[in-house]
């Protein structure tokens, strides 16, 4: 089950999707065993966005400081 490379919104969906279904399936995200099923879609969020190389939807971008 790996995750497709790629950073277009398709195949990030596609790795959640995948994700989910194996949560479904064992009850586990690799490693990690989420509380509940919002738990574990966040989770999956999270590794697919950073294997696509966009980081998290949710954090915030970092600010340049200025010399």
């Amino acid at each position: 089950m790996p995750l497709k490379p790629g950073s277009s919104q398709k195949t990030i969906s596609e790795n959640i999707a995948e994700l989910i279904g194996s949560y479904k399936k064992n009850g586990k995200i690799g490693n990690t065993k989420p509380r509940n099923l919002a738990h574990a879609k966040k989770i999956a969020a999270k590794i697919a966005y950073e294997h696509a190389g966009r980081g998290s939807p949710t954090a915030k971008k970092k600010k340049k400081k200025k010399k």
